[in-house]
């Protein structure tokens, strides 16, 4: 999977610009994240994004770690009130893919590996959940990520428990449908960026109604390791088994210039299995900021992946070929991110 294969679908002109107007609008307001926007703008994720990259092609919107700036030259990009859209689902939620900028692996627990790493939202795929409110109770997943091998219908089975388990937590019946763009086997959280989504849209409406619940943060952890930091969906340090999270307020100007996912994918446990086995843990001290990963690039799990998966490291070779910035596997593989970056 290459980047320049993402998201070229045709997008219909008229609402390019109804939607680029709206982002526009909130771009002035301050600062937003793609989530933020996909979140008060009633045009599917796939526009809003389309819109950006318009933007950022043309020199308007600096993509930073989780945050877009607007720039001046705007002023001409303006669609008539009266035909801006507005017909937003109101129990919707955008959740994009996270990248490991850097991972340490410290020790192994009962269950769980202790880690130190450095997160960051990967925006460029998503997932997307909707709740609609009924006596029911449905889910269904529409396949986006452009994966050949991705089987909707496993893992439907796989996550299916875990959604159960959410809306039984909010005391919820109802539809669910999931919208899946974040590639699984990828290292970039593409199961639980589906969690997450259904968690966000299950907030909502429970807020919206005020109905109590009561989910804490050990609870998210046991049902992915990532739920914590992809919620906050922003630049931040992931310890422990995932339960500690701390956000950066670093700035930091990140643009990702490629992307690949090796064929064959790759098995979570059984890398961490191989690590145990092949690796020993490093003496030197994990990365604790942005400026810090991005310098001293590090991924522990990168050799026992390669190890299992020959077409990870072919992967990682041709993008650092490109001489970008950054070339580096998130999590636990298959994919392989690179970046150039400047800090602020």
């Amino acid at each position: 999977m290459e980047l320049k294969d993402l998201y070229l679908k045709k997008q219909d002109k008229k609402s390019m610009a109804a939607c680029g107007t709206l982002i526009v609008d909130e771009l002035r307001k301050g600062s937003a994240t793609f989530v933020d926007l996909c979140e008060k703008i009633s045009f599917p994720a796939e526009t809003v994004r389309a819109c950006l990259n318009v933007f950022l092609k043309n020199g308007i919107v600096n993509n930073f770690v989780g945050r877009y700036e607007l720039e001046d030259g705007v002023g001409d990009f303006v669609v008539p009130q009266e035909n801006r859209a507005s017909n937003r689902k109101k129990y919707r939620s955008v959740v994009p893919a996270k990248c490991n900028l850097s991972l340490a692996v410290l020790g192994a627990g009962d269950k769980l590996h202790e880690l130190d790493m450095v997160f960051c939202p990967f925006d460029l795929v998503w997932d997307e959940a909707e709740y609609i409110p009924g006596d029911e109770n449905a889910l269904t997943i529409e396949d986006a990520t452009m994966q050949e091998d991705f089987d909707a219908n496993r893992y439907l089975a796989e996550i299916k428990p875990k959604i159960e388990k959410l809306a039984k937590k909010f005391g919820l019946t109802g539809t669910v449908k999931i919208k899946k763009g974040v590639p699984v086997g990828a290292g970039l959280g593409g199961s639980t960026a589906s969690l997450v989504a259904v968690y966000n849209a299950f907030k909502k409406y429970a807020d919206e109604n005020g109905k109590k619940y009561d989910i804490t943060s050990k609870y998210l952890t046991s049902l992915s390791s990532d739920f914590p930091a992809m919620a906050l969906a922003r630049a931040c340090r992931v310890q422990g088994v995932g339960d500690k999270v701390s956000p950066f307020d670093e700035r930091v100007k990140i643009v990702f210039v490629g992307f690949k996912v090796a064929k064959g994918g790759s098995d979570t446990a059984a890398v961490y299995k191989r690590f145990d086995e092949k690796c020993k843990i490093s003496s030197e001290l994990p990365s604790a900021t942005v400026e810090q990963a991005l310098k001293n690039p590090r991924n522990d799990l990168f050799a026992p992946a390669c190890q299992l998966n020959k077409e990870i490291k072919k992967a990682y070779n041709e993008l650092k070929a490109q001489k970008p910035n950054f070339v580096m596997m998130t999590g636990s593989g298959s994919g392989i991110i690179a970046l150039d970056y400047q800090i602020l």
